[in-house]
């Protein structure tokens, strides 16, 4: 059953360690005719990821469109969250997901279809950017499919590479195991790594960044025009996917013109041409 929910950067105040969370939150109020009326409010309940703590906590959070606000009141502690939105579904096995063999085969398909839609015409008469916003989101999605599959096949199962994103994350290793949990799973490790790749938002591109040149010693920003350009890109992919084309003040955001799209799909390609030639092995 999917339920309304928003990931946090939690930091325990009982152990001390920051996790990624997910949160369960109240549903939007979708019904307002303009996306400020668009609100939530109420209690939520989680606990710390941490083995050795998996304390509980009750907090209070707002959310709008845009980001969610947590307060937990017994620690004076207030968290910003992302967007909300609904989960994937229960049946949805994670743990099973087969990442791609060809990660940039794939981004490079879609984006040649895109482009190739992009050509032909549909013009609706109330909204002459709808396709564009369509094939934009479409690329924005390709290209962080792209950057996620891309890492998850360099670092999982590469012991060496395992062990330099570790090193370098100060994150993921604060999380603790007993010996007896490591000796009763010799895959403890590389389960956990999987679990904290697969949920990070691909779309943080700074986060992205870091851990791209920690793991990988591969640089994401070709110059500070693309890398300002992308940051945009993933904004305004925000507004066509949960707002349908709409900013958080209730404007429509008419950046979408086939030149801009174009423009994007350039500089998300040049991305992506980047990282697959200092990955690859000739």
């Amino acid at each position: 059953m999917q339920h309304f929910q928003t990931n946090i950067v939690f930091p325990c105040p009982s152990c001390g360690q920051t996790s990624g969370i997910e949160v369960q939150v109240p549903e939007l109020n979708f019904m307002g005719d303009k996306m400020s009326e668009h609100v939530s409010e109420g209690e939520v309940y989680f606990s710390c990821p941490n083995l050795q703590c998996k304390a509980d906590f009750e907090g209070y959070a707002y959310c709008t469109g845009h980001e969610c606000t947590i307060s937990l009141e017994d620690h004076d502690l207030e968290i910003n969250g992302d967007p909300p939105m609904y989960s994937q579904t229960d049946d949805y096995n994670w743990g099973e997901y087969d990442i791609p063999d060809d990660p940039y085969g794939i981004f490079v398909s879609t984006h040649d279809q895109m482009l190739e839609l992009l050509g032909m015409e549909f013009v609706l008469p109330d909204d002459n950017q709808i396709v564009a916003r369509m094939i934009f989101a479409q690329l924005i999605t390709a290209l962080e499919a792209f950057l996620g599959d891309t890492l998850m096949s360099e670092v999982l199962g590469k012991k060496d590479k395992t062990e330099a994103f570790l090193a370098n994350n100060t994150e993921i290793n604060k999380q603790k195991f007993s010996l007896k949990e490591i000796a009763a799973d010799g895959g403890i490790v590389e389960r956990h790594v999987k679990e904290y790749l697969r949920k990070i938002l691909y779309h943080n591109l700074n986060k992205v960044h870091s851990l791209y040149r920690a793991a990988l010693g591969v640089e994401l920003k070709i110059s500070e025009n693309d890398w300002k350009h992308l940051h945009q890109a993933v904004s305004n992919r925000h507004d066509c996917v949960h707002r349908n084309g709409f900013d958080s003040e209730g404007l429509k955001n008419k950046a979408f013109t086939k030149d801009y799209v174009r423009e994007t799909a350039k500089i998300a390609k040049r991305l992506v041409d980047k990282v697959d030639n200092d990955l690859s092995p000739f």
